[in-house]
């Protein structure tokens, strides 16, 4: 009997644990992200909206260039949609990049993206991403007030929070304790 409650006593230790952890996971809510057009290479930033806090819901809306389009971050994914309508000048690059994702809660690495939009003639070899950016080239594309980007960010988590390490002490111990 002593070793049956035992047992029971470790399994919900691991429950209660686990539950924590279900909490712990990583978002963009909270970071402090860069939002920036960059004209007309990628090496020349166009206009900027720094430091922007990454909210839930509307609250974080920014336009990198004054006029041409809204950008709405979320906690793995980021919307834009067009206002007016235009053609972007071709150059090399006249587009969006994101900087400084940086994941509140662990290390997240943009592994790869999943574009839905309908700017016509967009195809994804314009989207380039690193560990913690995302670009989008839309040089010599159209635009109108419909159009939209719909981006969601593929990551892989690098450096676990505490509450994972801790359900996994706890059942290396549970079996520890049941095999004797």
């Amino acid at each position: 009997m002593n070793t049956w409650l035992s047992r029971v006593r470790f399994w919900l230790l691991g429950a209660v644990l686990g539950g924590f952890s279900m909490g712990a996971q990583a978002t963009l809510i909270g970071d402090d992200i860069d939002i920036c057009h960059y004209f007309p290479d990628i090496g020349t930033v166009y206009n900027c909206v720094n430091d922007v806090v990454v909210q839930a819901g509307a609250g974080d809306v920014t336009n990198p260039t004054g006029v041409w389009y809204n950008v709405d971050v979320e906690d793995s994914s980021f919307f834009l949609d067009f206002l007016a309508t235009a053609t972007w000048t071709t150059t090399s690059f006249n587009g969006l990049v994101l900087q400084d994702l940086d994941w509140v809660g662990m290390e997240g690495l943009i592994v790869g993206l999943i574009i839905e939009t309908n700017m016509a003639g967009w195809d994804d070899s314009r989207a380039s991403f690193t560990a913690d950016s995302v670009a989008l080239n839309m040089n010599g594309l159209s635009f109108d007030a419909d159009t939209f980007f719909n981006v969601i960010l593929l990551t892989r988590h690098g450096i676990p929070t505490p509450a994972p390490l801790l359900l996994l002490a706890a059942g290396l111990l549970a079996l520890r304790r049941i095999r004797r």
